[in-house]
């Protein structure tokens, strides 16, 4: 009996210093490693880095640096919430896939700034391929007039004037990834626009490009729209602005462009 006791006396120290190697528990999940994110923050209407401003994830937090990059250290796995901000611009959020050990990168903003009463900017962001995507918006004639009367894109960019026809502008036209291009409507016709995407060049498709379209007033984001993932074609037809100012959504890849 003495020595059934020694025995399992000696099985329990060994069992107890092979679960203290172990870190103390043999039935624990190691913890996770975290990861990081990366990328870039510009003005969106300049396509200018922007430094200076704050990104965040939770309680983590950086700043931009003269050239307008950061990087979150330490970010804990899963699907977080990263914000860009800045005084004097309008805050944006987007949720990125965080992997432990692993950075992730290009998680790039571009920030608007703040608008005066009455003003509409549409800003259109996407990843690496294709490389060249184009915003189109179609204004009308007049305010009693709804045909088209004038198409602004990057060989016929507008007035950044508001008292000159069509009362609007392309404000930065990007050609390698990622954007932003740009359009701000200085003074609203109260007769309809549309507005699209046109994938001009690169490989791959709007489907898999990862554009997305946020359209500012104010202060504020008024609609985001994420490019659909599915749908051929060379056109992303995202919405149109009604007479009333209303904001109708349309959100479809198709082979040919809007007219108005």
């Amino acid at each position: 009996m003495k020595k059934y006791f020694v025995k399992i006396t000696l099985f329990l120290v060994l069992l107890a210093f092979g679960m203290g190697q172990l870190g103390g528990c043999l039935s624990c999940a190691p913890i996770t490693e975290p990861g990081s994110v990366s990328g870039t923050v510009v003005d969106a209407t300049t396509g200018d880095a922007l430094s200076g401003a704050t990104v965040s994830v939770g309680s983590i937090s950086t700043t931009t640096g003269t050239n307008g990059t950061y990087k979150l250290e330490n970010v804990p796995v899963g699907v977080p919430s990263v914000t860009a901000s800045k005084s004097g611009y309008i805050s944006d959020s987007k949720q990125v896939v965080v992997i432990g050990g692993q950075e992730t990168t290009n998680v790039n903003f571009a920030l608007s700034p703040t608008l005066v009463s009455g003003q509409i900017r549409i800003v259109l962001t996407w990843g690496q391929n294709p490389s060249d995507l184009d915003s189109h918006l179609l204004v009308p004639v007049s305010d009693t007039i709804s045909s088209e009367g004038f198409h602004i894109f990057y060989a016929n960019k507008g007035s950044q004037d508001p008292l000159t026809y069509p009362h609007a502008y392309l404000d930065v036209d990007d050609t390698t990834s990622y954007g932003p291009e740009t359009v701000t409507i200085y003074t609203r016709l109260t007769q309809k626009y549309k507005y699209y995407v046109h994938h001009y060049a690169g490989s791959g498709s709007l489907a898999t490009s990862s554009a997305r379209v946020v359209v500012y007033s104010g202060n504020q984001a008024i609609k985001t729209y994420d490019v659909p993932t599915s749908g051929d074609g060379l056109y992303w037809y995202v919405f149109d602005i009604n007479a009333n100012g209303t904001i109708a959504d349309h959100n479809v890849i198709q082979s040919s462009a809007p007219i108005l």
